[in-house]
């Protein structure tokens, strides 16, 4: 969805009016969250609930592939050790259906190996669980 906002400007230039107008168009950010916690998920979703025009929040990556097919976000934010679906497989399906998507990976145990093959494929960020939510806010203002 996007917010048009038009704004014209009236100036008198050696008396003439001049009116100039200007379309503004903002893009909203939505936000998905993955992860097998729902408690956790809720927790980021809270955190980041007011840099957001939208978030949505499941524990099933399926579900979110039907959410992205109808719309499209602009983050994803998701633990990588999923249940039902393998890390690469998850950020290729998120690739499909939100292309330009900024995907963002927390774990428990992430190894070189695979966030080296994850930024190759485009995730723009990785935390390892535990993390706090104010340097987790933080870095995700620096990606906005």
């Amino acid at each position: 969805m996007k917010l048009i906002i038009l704004w014209h400007s009236i100036c008198v230039n050696k008396g003439i009016l001049i009116i100039n107008y200007r379309q503004i168009v903002v893009q909203e950010k939505t936000a998905l969250i993955i992860d097998n916690d729902q408690s956790h998920g809720k927790g980021v979703a809270t955190a980041l609930k007011d840099l957001f025009s939208a978030v949505y929040s499941t524990t099933n990556p399926f579900d979110a592939q039907r959410m992205l097919k109808q719309q499209p976000v602009n983050f994803v934010f998701t633990e990588m050790n999923l249940e039902l679906i393998e890390g690469t497989e998850l950020i290729q399906m998120i690739k499909k259906y939100s292309a330009g998507a900024a995907i963002v990976i927390w774990s428990a145990s992430l190894s070189i190996e695979f966030e080296e093959t994850a930024r190759e494929l485009g995730v723009r960020d990785f935390f390892e669980k535990p993390f706090n939510l104010q340097v987790f806010r933080e870095r995700i203002l620096n990606i906005m």
